[in-house]
């Protein structure tokens, strides 16, 4: 597992080092960001929340950094937002509202910036849809049931055109309980 993600960066480090066309450069710091996201995977399955987050960390600056380089990279764009969203999940696990807010406000502006972009990418569409699924949690832990509504009301409403779209059973299960989560809180606000 984490010996051979560990011989894969060592390999791209040293790759890195001998390119000098900025394409293949490019692929392969991409490539040792998606190395750290496997990284921080297999440390998140054995519970090992602190070297998750290290490995996300740095799956996340080398997005930010092959945005700054290169542009509004679309895949760079929703892998940064996956990143941060990853970031604010581990925040809430660990009981730190203010932090996983943080990370989920930056993983909803860079979704919508990424349907600025591409409006019609559905992996995306169901990005925000958790996303404000997730803000809607930290909302109602606040007692804010107003702002939660809005933020489940908001998921509901792109993961019924999502499911619309592509009725997979993924879909389907995600939309059942986006309406529980949703009917839930508005009975109590």
């Amino acid at each position: 597992g984490l010996a051979l993600y560990e011989l894969s960066l060592g390999a791209l480090a040293a790759a890195f080092s001998g390119l000098t066309e900025t394409a293949f450069r490019e692929q392969v710091v991409y490539e040792q960001a998606l190395t750290h996201l496997e990284v921080a995977t297999v440390h998140y399955r054995r519970a090992e929340i602190e070297a998750s987050r290290a490995a996300m960390i740095r799956y996340r600056d080398i997005l930010n950094a092959l945005l700054t380089e290169n542009g509004s990279t679309p895949t760079y764009v929703t892998d940064l937002a996956m990143a941060e969203n990853n970031l604010g999940a581990l925040s809430f696990a660990e009981g730190d509202s203010e932090q996983a807010e943080v990370h989920f406000r930056a993983a909803l502006n860079g979704a919508l910036a990424m349907l600025g972009l591409q409006p019609d990418d559905w992996n995306t569409q169901g990005l925000v849809a958790g996303i404000e699924i997730w803000l809607g949690n930290l909302a109602e832990g606040r007692g804010d049931l107003a702002s939660a509504s809005e933020h489940y009301e908001n998921a509901l409403g792109r993961q019924q055109a999502l499911t619309r779209f592509d009725p997979s059973p993924d879909n389907r299960e995600a939309l059942a309980r986006y309406l529980t989560i949703a009917s839930v809180a508005n009975r109590e606000a």
